[in-house]
């Protein structure tokens, strides 16, 4: 049995959250197609409200910032709908379609309450907006 450091097991989670996350790119148009396609039917109209909000993660996220002593990069990996933007950590809370365009609103953490504000598809992680995906399909 070989024994690993915890850098090298580190590493080695972090090569394969990159390769991953190459992996999705390939398919970001698609996977941006799809989202198109279902947040302009009227069966995501009625529901997203519930589709990510609803998930539970900002009452979670909010619950370990004031519980846990881990940084707040181990608090926010820990969700797949929480990604860095610009040194700050935001969370996907829900996708609208509006002006003939996919509008991102993010629950914005560089300060607590978090602000909340409209991210462009480009500023969102392919692995975010594919796990967006597998919800929407998941609940519509």
């Amino acid at each position: 049995m070989w024994l690993y450091t915890k850098r090298q097991y580190k590493s080695a989670i972090e090569d394969k959250d990159k390769e991953m996350e190459e992996i999705l790119d390939t398919f970001r148009d698609e996977i941006i197609k799809d989202l198109k396609s279902l947040v302009k039917s009227e069966d995501y109209n009625e529901k997203y409200k519930l589709l990510l909000r609803h998930k539970g993660y900002y009452e979670a996220i909010k619950n370990d910032l004031n519980t846990q002593r881990k940084s707040l990069n181990d608090i926010f990996k820990k969700y797949d709908l929480c990604f860095q933007y610009q040194g700050f950590w935001g969370l996907l809370d829900k996708i609208v379609y509006k002006n003939n365009q996919l509008e991102c609103w993010v629950d914005y953490y560089h300060s607590f309450p978090p602000d909340y504000g409209c991210f462009s598809l480009d500023e969102i992680p392919t692995r975010v907006l594919y796990k967006a995906l597998r919800i929407f399909k998941g609940i519509l």
